[in-house]
């Protein structure tokens, strides 16, 4: 897979946004980009299956952060970025 020029970092406590977040993703004209989703101290259900729904177009991945700490998820999720720009 080639490297992605953006990517788009999510995180998400509760998935209540989500969704609709997702859609306007797969809306975009110019798909360059990778989405990561990050949950901060709680592992919800309905985030990993809105990411599997998602899977088949965009370029995402999900990841868990199980200490709830304030910007850890997003700090551990800039490690998972392919490219500079996040």
């Amino acid at each position: 897979m080639a490297v992605k020029y953006l990517s788009i970092v999510i995180p998400t406590y509760r998935q209540r946004y989500l969704e609709d977040t997702l859609k306007s993703l797969e809306r975009q004209n110019n798909r360059n980009f990778e989405v990561i989703v990050v949950e901060n101290g709680y592992c919800s259900e309905a985030t990993q299956k809105a990411v599997q729904e998602h899977r088949g177009n965009l370029d995402i991945s999900w990841y868990f952060e199980p200490l709830h700490f304030r910007f850890a998820h997003f700090l551990t999720s800039l490690g998972k970025c392919s490219k500079l720009w996040a």
